[in-house]
């Protein structure tokens, strides 16, 4: 074979190779995404562990410090999907709006944030929070004891008017992803058992899951980040859920 002719037929036998390379690599990553997003929920509350408790002392420092805002105030609390969302412009500047959100929380930990809030007798009180517990393997049954205790401690020193509790999301699925369609089974199930938990303590439980999830009951691709965290429209679309609950402020002459 003369020189020019190996040379194309290298050129020739690279382009199939990468083209085949990008179909492979397309394919993988459409079994390996959502697998890698429960693989990460399993994994986070296990990260940095020893920075944990660091990182949970100096969130509780800042809730201790006063709301300065005269306006009807609204608590939310929960894990990173509380944390992540820009609350102040989602519902419009209409509220004294205070993110006591904290990525990686598990339900007890979103207790002891709760229980350092130094803004009491706030207007509202949204929780979003459970998905961690789920992913480091708790039972429902187990996740369900530790929202009680949480909802009695926003309950004694809070004290708020109204408190809200969000269902947790589910993640990203795929056809060939069993982990995935597994987890968003348990959160099925935790979300039956926190609803009942709800209704004992007289609490609203809202399920905002169909807003955001695709026809199978996985998150929308176009709603997520990385399968598992929303976008900007994904929480447009979960505040437009929980919007309508809220009753209207009304602002101190």
């Amino acid at each position: 074979m003369k020189p020019l002719q190996k040379i194309i037929s290298g050129w020739r036998g690279g382009k199939l190779f990468c083209g085949t390379g990008w179909l492979l690599a397309a394919l993988l990553s459409c079994w390996a995404a959502p697998h890698f997003y429960h693989r990460l929920i399993s994994l986070l509350p296990a990260v940095q562990n020893e920075n944990w408790q660091q990182t949970l002392a100096e969130k509780k420092r800042a809730l201790a410090t006063a709301w300065q805002d005269s306006r009807p105030l609204l608590i939310l609390a929960g894990d990173s999907q509380i944390e992540f969302g820009n609350w102040y412009d989602l519902f419009g500047g209409a509220w004294a709006v205070r993110n006591c959100g904290l990525a990686r929380a598990k339900i007890a930990d979103v207790t002891e944030l709760v229980s350092a809030i130094g803004s009491p007798h706030p207007k509202t009180v949204v929780l979003l929070c459970g998905v961690n517990n789920l992913g480091a393997n708790e039972t429902s049954a187990a996740s369900v004891r530790e929202f009680e205790l949480l909802l009695t401690a926003v309950h004694t020193h809070l004290q708020p008017e109204a408190i809200f509790v969000l269902s947790v999301l589910p993640v990203r699925e795929s056809a060939v992803d069993h982990a995935s369609r597994q987890f968003n089974l348990k959160v099925k199930e935790f979300n039956a058992a926190l609803a009942g938990c709800c209704r004992a303590h007289q609490v609203r439980f809202v399920n905002v899951n169909a807003a955001v999830a695709d026809a199978h009951g996985g998150l929308a691709a176009e709603l997520t980040l990385d399968g598992l965290h929303l976008n900007a429209e994904g929480y447009r679309r979960l505040a437009g859920i929980i919007a309508p609950q809220l009753a209207p402020p009304q602002h101190a002459p």
